[in-house]
C-alpha cells in the first residue's frame, strides 16, 4: 500500500471512509495490514456479506413511530439496497462464459428515448428480445413498443417476431413478475441490456429509489439466476465481486437523432426544454461550456450495441462518452439561431431574469418545466453543469468520426423535427 502513496495520515483517512461506506468497526492500521487493494477487498467481502446477512429483518417488522417500515425483498430489506448493497445471496456462479454475440437479450426502459433507440440497433442485427413493458397484458404492451418506435421513425414490420413483451413493473420485487415467469425469463436470455431509470431533475430523491435502484438490485437478481453514477454502479460493482460479468455505460447529455432529428418525446429532458425554450423566447444564453457532454442518441446507442455484441474482451468495465469534435455552446446557439430565425445571444444573468419572467407568464411553455432548475443557476454553475466529469480508463470519443455529430445538417435536422412536432400538437 505505501508504494501507491498511502502514509499513517491518508491510512487512518481511508479507514475511516471504509468505515463510513460499509458500517464496520475497522482497525485503524487495516489499509497496513493487508498488501494491495485485492486482499483488502478480499478481507471485507466476507465481513460485509456477514453483516448484511444479520441486517436481514424478521419476517415481522417493528414500525417506530412517525416511520414506515422499508419494504421486504425475499427477506431483505428495501433500505439496505438504498444504501448500495447487494442482497448476499446473490451468486453469479452461472456467469462462465459469455457468448461472442448474444442471440436474446432482456431490455428495460425501451418506452423511453434511449431504450427505444438501443431496441433498434439490436433488431437490426436480427437479436431476440425481450422487453419489460408496464401494461395490462401482452397486446397492450405490444401496441405500446410499436407506438413509441413508430413515434421516433425505427419501426419496422420486420420487427414483429423479434419482439417479446414481457408485462411487468420495473419498481417492483422480480420486476413486478412471479417467480415461475421470472426463472423462465433468466433461462431464455444470453444478456441484459438496463436502461430504464427515472430522469428528471426536477423530482424528489425519494421518487428515484424504485426506478433507478430497486430496479438495478432485481435486474442484477435476474442475471444471477438461468444461464447466462452512483447508487446503481456500486451495486453492480458488488456483483461484479461475486462473478457477475457485467459493464457501465455512463450517458451525461443525450440529444437529438443525427439521422433523423428525434428527440426525446416526453418533454423531460433539461437540454432541450433549453433550446426550445430559446427558440420560443427569442433568446439564448451566452455560456462558457462547450457541447463535449453533449451525444446524439442514434451515436450512443450504436455504440453501445457494437460493444455488447462483441464478446467477452469487451464485458466489465466502465466505459465514458466524450463528444471530441465539440463546438462552443455559443456557436451550437447561433446555428439553432440561423435555424430558426429568431433568437439573439444575451448575457446570463439578462437572459436568465427573462427565462424565468416567460416562465411565469407561460406556465406550459419549454422554459416553465425547467424553471426550478434555471432559477437556482448563476453564470458559473451553468456552464459547470454541461462540462464532462472525470472519465475512467475507457473512453469513447468522436475523433473517428469524419465530420462533427452535433454540426449544422445535425441542428436543420432537429430544427425541422422540433418544427413539425409543434405542427402536429
Amino acid at each position: 500500500m505505501q508504494d501507491i502513496g498511502i502514509d499513517s495520515l491518508t491510512a487512518v483517512l481511508t479507514r475511516n471512509h471504509l468505515a463510513e461506506l460499509t458500517g464496520l468497526t475497522l482497525p485503524a492500521k487495516i489499509v497496513f495490514d493487508h498488501p494491495n487493494l485485492k486482499a483488502l477487498g478480499q478481507f471485507l467481502l466476507p465481513k460485509l456479506l456477514e453483516a448484511a446477512t444479520d441486517l436481514s429483518p424478521a419476517p415481522t417488522v417493528a414500525v417506530v413511530e412517525g416511520s414506515v417500515a422499508a419494504p421486504v425483498i425475499f427477506g431483505w430489506n428495501t433500505a439496505t439496497i438504498e444504501k448500495g448493497c447487494l442482497d448476499p445471496q446473490l451468486r453469479f456462479d452461472n456467469a462462465i462464459q459469455v457468448a461472442a454475440c448474444p442471440k436474446a437479450i432482456f431490455i428495460t426502459g425501451v418506452t423511453g428515448f434511449v431504450g427505444a433507440f438501443l431496441l433498434h440497433e439490436l433488431l437490426e442485427l436480427n437479436i431476440i428480445a425481450y422487453c419489460l413493458v408496464r401494461a395490462d397484458d401482452v397486446i397492450q404492451a405490444t401496441q405500446r413498443l410499436v407506438r413509441i418506435l413508430e413515434g421516433y421513425g425505427l419501426w419496422k414490420e420486420s420487427y414483429m417476431p423479434l419482439i417479446n413483451p414481457v408485462v411487468g413493473d420495473l419498481t417492483q420485487p422480480l420486476l413486478g413478475l412471479d417467480e415461475e415467469a421470472f426463472e423462465k425469463l433468466a433461462g431464455r436470455v444470453d444478456a441484459i441490456c438496463h436502461t430504464g431509470a427515472l430522469v428528471d431533475w426536477m423530482r424528489p430523491l425519494e421518487d428515484y429509489v424504485g426506478p433507478n435502484i430497486i430496479s438495478t438490485h432485481e435486474v442484477l437478481r435476474l442475471a444471477s439466476r438461468g444461464c447466462c453514477k452512483t447508487i446503481a454502479e456500486q451495486m453492480v460493482a458488488a456483483a461484479r465481486w461475486r462473478g457477475a460479468k457485467a459493464s457501465v455505460y455512463r450517458l451525461l447529455f443525450v440529444t437529438a437523432s443525427t439521422r433523423s432529428g428525434h428527440f426525446r418525446l416526453d418533454r423531460g429532458d433539461f437540454l432541450h426544454n433549453l433550446i426550445v425554450g430559446g427558440i420560443e423566447m427569442g433568446s439564448f444564453s451566452s455560456l462558457n461550456a462547450d457541447l463535449s457532454a453533449v451525444l446524439p442518441i442514434d451515436y450512443l446507442c450504436k455504440t453501445i450495441t457494437t460493444m455488447v455484441t462483441k464478446g467477452p474482451a469487451t464485458v466489465g468495465r466502465e466505459y465514458d462518452f466524450i463528444n471530441a469534435n465539440a463546438s462552443s455552446f455559443n456557436t451550437f446557439f447561433k446555428l439553432v439561431s440561423a435555424a430558426s430565425g429568431v433568437g439573439e445571444i444575451i448575457h446570463f444573468d439578462e437572459w436568465r431574469e427573462r427565462a424565468l419572467a416567460w416562465a411565469a407568464a407561460k406556465p406550459t411553455s419549454s422554459l416553465a418545466r425547467i424553471s426550478a432548475v434555471v432559477d437556482s443557476l448563476t453564470e458559473e454553475s451553468a456552464a459547470t453543469m454541461f462540462r464532462c466529469l472525470p472519465v475512467d480508463e475507457h473512453v469513447f470519443d468522436t475523433n473517428d468520426c469524419c465530420n462533427p455529430l452535433v454540426d449544422e445538417q445535425f441542428v436543420q435536422k432537429y430544427w425541422q423535427r422540433i418544427n413539425a412536432v409543434r405542427v402536429v400538437s
